[in-house]
């Protein structure tokens, strides 16, 4: 069974880490088009697996997220 990692600490710069996040998701698509679809599933079938499998620790790490979110300044509506 696969298991998440627990978080660092949360970035000091909130900005710069999303920007990083989303400059990797923007490179994902990228990779992926060279692969064969046999490793596209089971990337997929994997991914799956570990979400089912992290259910718990995932649900806290979103639950600690959003106690941390007034401290990022973000907004209630931001938040929901």
């Amino acid at each position: 069974m696969a298991t998440i990692a627990p978080t660092a600490a949360p970035p000091a710069d909130l900005a710069a880490n999303c920007r990083e996040v989303a400059q990797r998701a923007k490179a994902a698509p990228v990779q992926m088009a060279v692969l064969g679809s046999g490793v596209k599933i089971e990337w997929l079938r994997r991914s799956a697996e570990m979400l089912r499998d992290n259910v718990p620790a995932i649900e806290q790490a979103n639950a600690e997220d959003l106690a941390a979110a007034p401290s990022y300044g973000l907004t209630a509506a931001e938040i929901d």
